[in-house]
């Protein structure tokens, strides 16, 4: 969604005010920014530059989604559950924007910026309109088995990778709270917490390249892409 506004920038010259602008903006999460048109002003104190920019925001439904991810040991099994077939693909990264086929459902979504905390919007589109979008992907899709395990209060969504991403198995867990989430009791059978690790973001994940992937399954000990 692109979304046009003005700001006004106290500044010595336009360079420091288009500087000074995308700073803020960026501070206010605002992505893809355009400067649209310079308007100088004196204030009679000191030169003024009102600023139009534009700007790619997330839809105005979308929620806070606060979740810790974990890998697990590419042993465990999950076979006694029952599972989605998620294919992901991305056609935009600031802010992320992914399309998935869910079993036989189609949603759009987009991801602000964050690991723990991210903004978040999803909606269910046609068949006809997923098709049209892929044709826009960056990167490979993200194919993946899906497994939704109880643990205690909570759901752990379990993630198995396909593909040239098998081997790869993480485990997320999403939280109402920050202090939900910081007070959660992993369980014994989580691996190695990688909540910060850009690395394993899925958006990142599409367009690593096969050494990058590589490099990623050494923790869970497969190593088998041919470059």
């Amino acid at each position: 969604m692109i979304s046009y506004e003005k700001i006004s920038i106290r500044a010595k010259n336009e360079d420091e005010a288009i500087n000074k602008a995308y700073e803020i903006l960026r501070e206010q999460n605002k992505y893809n920014v355009v400067i649209n048109k310079l308007i100088p002003r004196f204030d009679g104190v000191s030169e003024v530059y009102e600023i139009s920019y534009s700007y790619e925001k997330l839809d105005k439904n979308s929620h806070l989604e606060i979740e810790r991810k974990f890998l697990l040991d590419r042993d465990c099994n999950f076979d006694n559950y029952n599972y989605l077939v998620i294919n992901q693909s991305y056609i935009g990264f600031r802010p992320v924007s992914r399309i998935r086929k869910v079993d036989d459902k189609y949603y759009y979504n987009q991801k602000g910026e964050g690991t723990l905390v991210r903004e978040e919007s999803e909606k269910e589109i046609t068949e006809d309109t997923y098709n049209k979008l892929i044709d826009y992907k960056i990167g490979r899709t993200i194919v993946k088995h899906r497994y939704k395990i109880p643990v205690g209060k909570y759901v752990a969504e379990v993630d198995k990778y396909l593909d040239d991403l098998e081997g790869l198995l993480v485990v997320e867990v999403e939280f109402k709270s920050l202090e939900d989430a910081n007070n959660f009791e992993v369980p014994s059978w989580f691996g190695k917490e990688i909540t910060d690790d850009l690395r394993y973001k899925n958006d990142n994940l599409a367009i690593a390249t096969k050494d990058e992937v590589s490099e990623l399954l050494k923790d869970t000990g497969v190593i088998h892409l041919s470059k």
